[in-house]
Parts: structure tokens; C-alpha cells; sequence
């Protein structure tokens, strides 16, 4: 029986068993043919819990069972990537919302004191960001 090799692609898995199965059984089609071919892909990943969950979803063919793997595989590489991101911290970081909050309560008397006070305010925010990407970056 044709088994999943280590760094094989499950595209490519599913197309050398969907060859085989045609070189076995020429000219076949139909119900008991798909059945086979997904039971022979799903035997194939050397996957018996991966197995399971796609049987349980019940496709009725190669190519529902494949859908259905690529899916489960991108789910599983989500999850262990944010299990990655909750042991590193540079990741976790990224997460987090930092909130400036302004030093105090202005009113102005004209636009002109306003415009100025806003210019002030915006190169301060400016210098907070860049101290934030400094930190930030690894060294």
C-alpha cells in the first residue's frame, strides 16, 4: 500500500493514489470507485487520527476527502501558530493595543492656537511611535 512520504504534499499524495487507482481499475467509474479511491487516500496519509476526523464528515469521494484534509491541515497550522505566538513574546507583543492618552485637557481661544498646539501634539506622538518601534525591534 502507497504511504505519505515525509514533506509530501497532500496534492501530490492524492494524485499518485487517483494514477494508481486508475491503472487498477481501468475505465472504472462510479460510487464503489470513489469509495475505494477516498478510503485509499485516507489510508494513504499514515494519518489514523486525521483519518477519522475526515471519515466522520462523511465524503463520498477522492476529491471531498482531499478538500476536507486541506482544510483540517490549514486548521491544525493556524493552531500551532498561535501557540507559537503565546510563547513568544515579540508575537504577543504585536497583539496588545497600546493607548496614548493626552497629558491634559486643552481648550483653545482661536485656530491658530489650536493648529499650533495640534503640530506640538503630532511630533510628540511621532517621537512616542519611533520609541515604541525601537523597543520593539529586535537588536
Amino acid at each position: 500500500m502507497r504511504r505519505r512520504k515525509p514533506g509530501e504534499s497532500v496534492q501530490k499524495l492524492y494524485d499518485e493514489i487517483r494514477r494508481l487507482l486508475a491503472w487498477s481499475f481501468p475505465g472504472e467509474s462510479g460510487g464503489l470507485y470513489d469509495i475505494i479511491g477516498r478510503d485509499a487516500f485516507l489510508a494513504s496519509l499514515d494519518d489514523p487520527a486525521m483519518r477519522v476526523k475526515v471519515l466522520e464528515l462523511q465524503p463520498s469521494s477522492m476529491d471531498d476527502a482531499l478538500t476536507i484534509v486541506c482544510r483540517l491541515q490549514a486548521y491544525q497550522a493556524l493552531n500551532s501558530l498561535d501557540k507559537s505566538a503565546e510563547t513568544n513574546p515579540a508575537i504577543e507583543d504585536r497583539k496588545r493595543i497600546h493607548v496614548i492618552k493626552p497629558d491634559k485637557i486643552v481648550s483653545f481661544e482661536t485656530g491658530a492656537d489650536r493648529d499650533e498646539a495640534m503640530e506640538c501634539r503630532f511630533k510628540q506622538m511621532e517621537g512616542n511611535l519611533a520609541a515604541q518601534k525601537r523597543e520593539a525591534s529586535p537588536a
